[in-house]
């Protein structure tokens, strides 16, 4: 496991012996729980590991919540899920992998600005850095 002087913990978490599991890395914050933006009906896990594998086998969940407790469960989230969240001792929150997901680049941009127009051409580069407080990345 490799561990970060910061909220954010990157932890390599390994799944044997379970059926349909498959190793993933994930990034974790614990202590945290995302609001909100849910893709799917929250499911049982047995814990953050299982829900880091279960998110990174939905294309849909970009970010999870797992949901400590004798009833553990597993939310699966969008893009928006860090938007939204509280401290609660009880969850671990992450994504999959050890960068944030980030949204695809814009396939074609047009600008128009003082009467004057600019378009992409095909070898534009956009760059979308997100340093809101609660990303808690930065």
């Amino acid at each position: 496991a490799v561990l970060r002087l910061s909220a954010m913990v990157r932890v390599s978490l390994f799944v044997s012996g379970v059926s349909g599991c498959a190793a993933s890395s994930c990034t974790l914050q614990t202590g945290v729980e995302y609001l909100g933006n849910d893709v799917k009906v929250a499911t049982a896990a047995e814990d953050e590991a299982h829900c880091c594998t279960a998110c990174a086998a939905n294309p849909e969940c970009k970010f999870f919540t797992y949901e400590g407790g004798t009833n553990g469960l597993c939310h699966h989230k969008n893009d928006n899920a860090p938007d939204y969240s509280r401290q609660n001792a009880s969850c671990t929150s992450g994504f999959v992998g050890a960068s944030p997901p980030s949204p695809p680049p814009p396939a074609h941009v047009a600008v128009a600005v003082g009467g004057e127009r600019w378009e992409t051409g095909p070898n534009f580069l956009c760059w979308n850095v997100d340093a809101s407080e609660n990303r808690g990345f930065f």
